[in-house]
């Protein structure tokens, strides 16, 4: 393992500074440095079992230890942001490469916090690269964006053949427990998923398969929207993705979820050409991850015949 770790004097934060703040003044925005913070993974096949084989950090990042599910073969991957949240400014990227016939799980510890931004833009890159017959279920924990924060995040997602990429991102604008609503600022994010084709094929090598773009810029307005926010607090989307479902297959996988309490309007359900997407619009992150996971496990199920690994730190 490679560790790029900043040393004390060159933290983004000074002892100085940090002495004359209030802590209420560090949550509401915070002088520093931008962080230009790297994460380069690779995970490969070392004696049938997942493994990572290249592991690369610089600060604010770390990966913590690495834990093995016996009968699946998933190696699962807990990526801890040192810095305690993203400030404007930050620079981002992210880049994971699973080689063939390899189980990744990836989640977070903890929440991640975009903070208020004095006008800087931060900005986070995401690389997915899911070789051949490979499976990344990308699961972070949920992100609140603080009002008056300014945040873009990409992420690019390339299957190669008999690839599955689940993701979910579940985002609350705001800090609704100190009744903050998001009212300026502007959020971003852009999800484009792309599945190689046969080299025989007359089509293009690769050929996308889902892109979502959303984003707030003028918050205060579709706040109250229907179309917007619809004064709830929380979004959130779940792709399964890589595998083909029939109609059948879609409607029996809805009926389980519906049976479970996690119905429309707050609740959706899409079947695309290669997988299904869900959606979440309410005013619980805990409700949107829990019907996330009834999905997600119903789905690894019916398709890959695997019961999912729930990680522990999810409580």
């Amino acid at each position: 393992m490679v560790n790029d770790d900043r040393s004390p004097g060159n933290d983004r934060t000074s002892p100085k500074l940090i002495a004359n703040q209030s802590v209420e003044s560090m949550n509401e925005s915070v002088e520093t440095r931008p962080w230009t913070g790297e994460v380069d993974l690779t995970f490969g096949l070392v004696n049938g079992q997942t493994k990572p084989i290249v592991t690369y950090t610089k600060a604010p990042f770390k990966i913590q230890r690495s834990f093995y599910q016996p009968e699946s073969g998933v190696c699962q991957v807990v990526l801890l942001h040192t810095g305690g949240g993203i400030v404007g400014g930050d620079r981002l990227l992210s880049r994971l490469d699973l080689q063939p016939q390899t189980q990744v799980l990836l989640t977070t510890p903890a929440a991640q916090k975009i903070y208020r931004s004095d006008g800087l833009l931060s900005q986070q890159n995401i690389k997915l690269h899911i070789q051949n017959n490979s499976i990344l279920e990308f699961l972070p924990l949920e992100t609140i964006v603080f009002n008056g924060a300014k945040y873009e995040q990409k992420t690019i997602v390339t299957l190669e053949t008999g690839a599955c990429f689940v993701g979910w991102e579940i985002t609350r604008f705001g800090r609704t427990a100190r009744a903050e609503s998001f009212e300026t600022g502007s959020w971003r994010s852009f999800l484009e998923v792309w599945q190689a084709q046969e080299r025989d094929s007359e089509e293009p090598h690769t050929r996308p398969i889902w892109i979502d773009r959303q984003q707030l810029i003028d918050p205060h307005v579709l706040e109250h929207h229907p179309f917007g926010l619809n004064r709830q607090a929380v979004i959130g989307n779940l792709v399964l993705l890589g595998h083909s479902l029939s109609t059948d297959g879609q409607a029996n996988l809805l009926q389980s979820w519906e049976r479970q309490g996690y119905t429309a309007p707050t609740f959706t359900l899409t079947r695309t050409m290669e997988g299904l997407v869900g959606r979440y619009r309410g005013n619980s992150s805990h409700q949107a991850r829990q019907g996330f996971i009834h999905l997600w496990q119903d789905w690894k199920r019916s398709i890959l015949g695997q019961d999912p690994w729930i990680p522990r730190l999810w409580g």
